[in-house]
């Protein structure tokens, strides 16, 4: 009798720890908060994104989420929050970062993977993200501004149908003329604050939906140049631009026009003597 005790005593603990060994993938998780950060001069853009997901289930999960960015912006720096500090990520080909995921979550060492599935579209996997709790990562995009009629454009797309807690926003612009403007999307109407040539904005929402882009626009006004000045490498590099105040285009007007037919048949019987058309052809 005392056998068959110890029997059930060791059953017991291998399933629970075969449940407890269990792991849920590709869970989807809830944006908790969203923490956005722009600088951009005219010209470039960087933009810095902490976003913190919230696992609302009653077991520990590995969170998933899909985002799309737009033509032109690239992902150059990614972080993943472990004890309340920020762990640099590393770029490497999509084969070995998945690869070097799958044997660190076997070894439930918390790692994280943001991946590129197709042009512009991305996915995001963290390990573990515990029952009723949230991990946060933070990414930074790199894009040069879109010239488009009038100006040029800002634009981060924001797909996201779920409400969010928490959202802030700090725009810093430097080096343009004319006070940017937000044009359309998910702020329309609010002002940047302006102070000798720099541009900044500050908002803050609780529980709004991320479902529509962040989008303002700098102007170019003719002959009001833009410059930004840049080091690299130790070194000063600067971009101008400049529009004057004139024409692209001259209207032209044709007093006379004269027409050459050449007939020949082919190369080699050629004939070179042109014909040419009596007086003109066309008169004003």
């Amino acid at each position: 009798m005392k056998k068959i005790h110890y029997l059930l005593l060791l059953v017991t603990v291998l399933i629970t720890r075969a449940n407890a060994q269990q792991k849920s993938f590709d869970q989807p998780v809830q944006l908790k908060s969203c923490n956005i950060q722009i600088a951009a001069n005219g010209y470039l853009a960087t933009t810095v994104i902490e976003m913190e997901f919230y696992n609302p289930q009653n077991k520990e999960v590995e969170g998933y989420r899909t985002f799309q960015l737009d033509n032109g912006q690239v992902i150059t720096d990614f972080q993943l929050e472990l004890n309340g500090k920020y762990r640099e990520g590393s770029i490497d080909e999509r084969w070995k970062a998945i690869r070097a995921y799958s044997q660190i979550v076997g070894k439930r060492i918390d790692p994280a993977i943001l991946q590129m599935d197709y042009q512009d579209h991305y996915s995001l996997r963290i390990y573990p993200i515990a029952a009723r709790g949230s991990r946060k990562i933070k990414f930074t995009i790199s894009q040069v501004m879109t010239p488009e009629l009038g100006g040029f454009t800002y634009r981060l797309p924001l797909e996201f149908q779920d409400s969010v807690k928490f959202i802030s926003l700090t725009a810093e612009v430097t080096g343009v003329g004319q006070l940017p403007g937000f044009t359309k999307g998910l702020i329309n109407s609010l002002p940047f604050h302006w102070e000798k040539g720099h541009a900044s904005f500050d908002w803050e929402a609780m529980n709004i939906r991320l479902n529509k882009p962040i989008e303002f626009v700098l102007a170019d006004s003719p002959n009001k140049q833009q410059i930004c000045v840049a080091k690299a490498s130790g070194k000063n590099a600067f971009l101008l631009n400049l529009r004057p105040d004139i024409d692209r285009y001259y209207s032209t007007v044709v007093n006379n026009l004269v027409v050459y037919w050449d007939v020949s048949r082919s190369s080699v019987n050629r004939d070179r003597k042109r014909t040419r058309l009596p007086e003109t052809i066309y008169h004003r």
